[in-house]
């Protein structure tokens, strides 16, 4: 299994655990995004895989219904929700 795989898997078992806001931010931005670069969709051709992750921060998998519950319920700070949506706009 590939790191990008274990990333993968990191972010949907963080998010089942509640914890968005740290997955988001310790994985998906810094570790899967590669910061502001993009890397993994541009470098490695894995707009596929983002959105595999991206999902995970959305209410039932539901692209229209971004996950807005405050962080210490397992949400996403506005900021983050904002930044979601960003990047998943930019990978469809």
């Amino acid at each position: 299994m590939c790191i990008r795989d274990r990333l993968l898997l990191a972010i949907i078992y963080g998010c089942k655990a509640g914890l968005r806001a740290e997955v988001f931010q310790d994985v998906y931005l810094s570790r899967l995004v590669i910061g502001e670069s993009f890397y993994t969709a541009y470098e490695l051709g894995g707009q596929n895989l983002l959105l595999s992750a991206l999902v995970h921060f959305f209410q039932n998998n539901d692209w229209g219904t971004p996950i807005e519950q405050e962080v210490s319920a397992g949400g996403l700070s506005t900021d983050h929700t904002i930044t979601c949506l960003l990047y998943t706009s930019r990978c469809v």
